[in-house]
């Protein structure tokens, strides 16, 4: 039965795209990325924590985007 309640806040005011994982167990967000903060823009989420899982440094995200960051189907192993 779907419920439509809201399971996972992100707090990230520039977050310009994001993407599911297969199973739903991982949100990937992506900001555009800016040389002069010391932040890293792609971020993997646990969406049952709510907690940072990764983190990494992108420079072409405005280009690329987190859907080209990809998890295997039982999300084991991803790759960018």
């Amino acid at each position: 039965m779907e419920t439509k309640q809201e399971t996972l806040y992100i707090r990230r005011p520039k977050i310009i795209a994001f993407e599911w994982t297969p199973k739903g167990n991982y949100i990937i967000s992506c900001e555009k990325f800016n040389s002069r903060e010391e932040q890293k823009n792609l971020i993997v989420w646990d969406t049952k924590t709510g907690e940072m899982a990764l983190s990494f440094e992108w420079k072409n995200s405005a280009k690329d985007g987190a859907k080209s960051f990809k998890f295997d189907e039982d999300e084991k192993f991803c790759a960018r």
